[in-house]
């Protein structure tokens, strides 16, 4: 894991992840499978679009998007 150089903020080697390859396959999988669930009908998009404040019920972007 890249270390801090001093308490100013910066990392000293800012090529190397945060995360490592552990938890980087599990986020990835995780992301895999929480797509193919929101995206598995337009139902089911539909909702998670809602879920997220992204649409409101009636299909229209939120005002935040909008």
């Amino acid at each position: 894991m890249a270390k801090n150089s001093g308490g100013n903020g910066t990392l000293q080697n800012p090529s190397r992840s945060a995360l490592s390859q552990k938890d980087a396959d599990r986020f990835r999988k995780q992301a895999r499978t929480y797509a193919r669930k929101a995206t598995s009908s337009e139902e089911a998009a539909r909702s998670t679009l809602i879920s997220l404040g992204i649409h409101t019920k009636s299909g229209k972007l939120s005002k935040k998007y909008a």
